[in-house]
């Protein structure tokens, strides 16, 4: 376990060392979505480097055959598959492949847009994101019994609506995805994934903490 974490941070040392070699020399315009890849590219191996922790913590701890880590465990897995779906099909009609994207691609407002909405309204994909969020959020509390970190999953989780500082009330897909840049959704995506899985790893802590 210890020697693969520093495996992964060493990688990650190393994709650093390319991005700022990549960040000097990319023109002027380009520099702010390549900050954008190289930090999702932090969040993609943060959230390996977590889904290590909890595959560990289950099998060592002999949480294997415990039924509320193992609902816990599936919908998380479950729910991670379908952010996974979500990001996919965000990049998969551009260009084929995802590594092909470019940059005026990641610039676009047109994907995230047409994909979470449809005139004023959320679309159909729009309105199932919500519904994925919300219920993964409430069958998840129904199995935590810590205050604190109930308090984190219904702040993280929430789908209500934003209310900006002029007192404005703001969808919550409005507020995060509405003319926004296809780069800056697909980061939120892999932020969300990572915020879901260090909510895991405390759950299970607290689970051998108390129990």
């Amino acid at each position: 376990m210890i020697e693969a974490i520093k495996k992964k941070i060493k990688m990650k040392k190393y994709i650093l060392l390319i991005f700022i070699v990549a960040f000097i020399s990319c023109k002027e315009e380009e520099k702010p979505y390549m900050m954008y890849g190289f930090l999702q590219e932090q969040l993609h191996l943060s959230s390996n480097i977590l889904r290590d922790q909890i595959s560990e913590t289950i099998a060592n701890h002999n949480l294997t055959d415990e039924s509320i880590v193992k609902e816990y465990d599936s919908l998380t897995k479950e729910y991670l598959l379908y952010l996974e779906k979500t990001h996919s099909e965000l990049t998969s009609h551009i260009n084929g492949v995802q590594a092909t994207i470019s940059v005026g691609e990641l610039s676009e407002i047109k994907h995230g847009n047409n994909y979470f909405f449809e005139g004023e309204n959320y679309s159909k994909k729009g309105a199932e994101y919500i519904y994925k969020m919300e219920n993964y959020r409430t069958v998840i509390l129904d199995l935590v019994d810590n205050e604190n970190l109930r308090n984190r999953i219904n702040l993280t989780l929430s789908t209500s609506d934003i209310i900006n500082r002029d007192a404005d009330t703001i969808k919550y897909l409005n507020w995060f995805y509405r003319d926004m840049p296809l780069i800056s959704i697909l980061t939120h995506l892999k932020h969300q994934e990572k915020t879901i899985l260090e909510i895991e790893n405390d759950f299970l802590k607290n689970k051998l903490i108390y129990n």
